[in-house]
């Protein structure tokens, strides 16, 4: 399954090889904020968990994510079993 993650631009460095771009919503194209400085990639998956583990991403550095055919995005992770 594919999954849309966004983190700081700041930890993009963390994770060379991926493919990440600049990220904003419509309210955040509007507003002066860390918001400004957010990029995203699709990534791959069994789930959300095995998405993160398999990417080499810590959960710290994730702002929010979601499936990437879905609208809305989260900003908390389920728990893992």
């Amino acid at each position: 399954m594919d999954y849309t993650v966004v983190i700081l631009s700041e930890f993009v460095s963390c994770y060379p090889a991926l493919n990440w771009s600049d990220w904003k919503d419509s309210k955040r194209n509007r507003m002066k904020s860390e918001g400004d400085h957010w990029s995203q990639a699709t990534l791959t998956g069994s789930d959300i968990h095995d998405c993160l583990k398999s990417n080499k991403i810590d959960s710290k550095h994730l702002v929010q994510w979601k499936e990437a055919e879905e609208t809305l995005y989260k900003v908390s992770l389920p728990k893992s079993l």
